[in-house]
């Protein structure tokens, strides 16, 4: 075989290897799929709608984050159609607390849903009505309570607008294929004809919401008809320029990648690590008050004496048969008042290293024999006759001691 054909050859089965790929990403292009992004300048993309906003010099941001990250924005939040992330049982919620605040939400709903399995359900007067049956999170108007009608038409006609609301818009451009489903609870309608209404609005709080049928008036193929142009400005600017425009790019699948403590912070994990915070700091604190000891007031407690406090101390002593107990307290305490009278320090007391005092500060009383009989009979741990007689002698001491506020050190 020549090398011409080899190369031919070669160049046959590189093209057959990569022609299934060619075909698959014709198919899969993104560019075909309807998702009415304001990136996108597909017929059914808005970009023009966000650029003639831009132009006219109006606030206009596209919102690339989860609608719990809302309250950090004041004005008109716009949703055309998504599809393509579901909405998070958390993010309607704080939602509904944005609009509550005074802020508004308007809805295009009813695009083409070419990418969404649909189930037909019975409705209440006999009609079958579209809703997503494994897709339910998608919508946010029937999170609101708003189901569409669609009929069979695939027909364009021009609508007239009555409303005084929707200043300078006389006609808008809609497919006749879409239309609310009534009765609407709680929501009013401000535009519509004999096939039901076509923007409705509902007040929640101090905000509103509105809800449009047809997400195509807005698209880049009909955004020139009639006044469709004019629509979202009449909405918008009701009553004066909002601080921000937003449009929700987010559930279209435009996300901003956040940091990971920015994540933390949006989401139920800073609430659940400021508990755990708390919960630690409370532990260790109580950890720590444990060396410190049961707590004890220095006050006295009212309608008690110091002499029923003495005598309850008593009783427990001498029921629990803890005389020996008893008497080393009492010899403590007479200890530290001999050493504060005396100056002589409390180890030296205890050693029985007692000066010799005068007799007159004692009368007498062989306070070393005292303090040696009082050790020796506390090492027995015996309650006897003898404890009594040598607490007798320690309070007979004490008592000799107080009448010297001062007992003289021998020169």
């Amino acid at each position: 075989m020549s090398s011409r054909r080899k190369i031919l050859v070669i160049v046959l089965i590189v093209g057959l290897a990569a022609a299934p790929t060619l075909i698959w990403r014709s198919v899969s292009d993104p560019q075909k799929v309807p998702i009415p992004s304001t990136y996108s300048t597909s017929a059914s993309g808005t970009k023009a709608l966000y650029l003639m906003l831009s132009e006219l010099q109006l606030p206009v941001t596209r919102f690339r984050l989860p609608l719990s990250r809302l309250h950090k924005h004041q004005g008109v939040l716009v949703t055309i159609d998504p599809h393509s992330v579901p909405y998070s049982d958390r993010e309607f919620d704080k939602l509904k607390g944005w609009i509550e605040k005074g802020n508004r939400l308007i809805i295009f709903h009813g695009g083409p849903k070419s990418l969404v399995r649909k189930a037909r359900q019975p409705g209440n007067s006999g009609e079958e009505r579209d809703r997503p049956g494994n897709l339910w999170s998608h919508s946010l108007a029937e999170r609101f309570g708003l189901f569409l009608r669609k009929t069979s038409g695939t027909s364009r006609e021009a609508v007239p607008i009555e409303s005084d609301r929707l200043y300078g818009v006389e006609r808008v451009s809609l497919s006749e294929r879409t239309r609310w489903r009534e009765p609407l609870k709680d929501w009013k309608a401000l535009v519509g004809d004999t096939r039901g209404p076509v923007i409705v609005s509902k007040q929640i709080g101090k905000g509103e919401v509105t809800a449009v049928c047809d997400s195509t008036m807005v698209s880049n193929r009909y955004i020139g008809a009639e006044d469709n142009g004019r629509l979202l400005l009449a909405l918008t600017l009701e009553n004066g320029p909002p601080p921000e425009i937003l449009f929700d790019e987010y559930h279209h699948g435009h996300a901003v990648q956040e940091s990971f403590w920015g994540f933390v912070a949006s989401s139920g994990f800073a609430w659940l690590l400021f508990q755990g915070l708390i919960g630690a700091a409370l532990f260790f604190y109580s950890r720590r008050a444990r060396f410190a000891g049961r707590f004890r007031s220095l006050d006295r407690p009212k309608g008690r004496s110091s002499l029923e406090y003495v005598n309850s101390m008593a009783n427990v002593l001498e029921s629990c048969r803890a005389g020996s107990v008893a008497l080393e307290a009492m010899l403590k305490r007479f200890l530290g008042q001999l050493s504060r009278s005396s100056g002589v320090p409390l180890r030296e007391l205890e050693n029985n290293r007692v000066p010799e005092l005068t007799a007159a500060a004692l009368q007498g009383l062989d306070l070393t024999q005292v303090i040696e009989d009082c050790k020796n009979e506390m090492r027995t741990g015996r309650d006897s006759d003898r404890i009594l007689a040598l607490a007798r002698d320690v309070a007979l001491a004490r008592r000799r001691l107080e009448g010297n506020h001062r007992i003289p050190l021998p020169e």
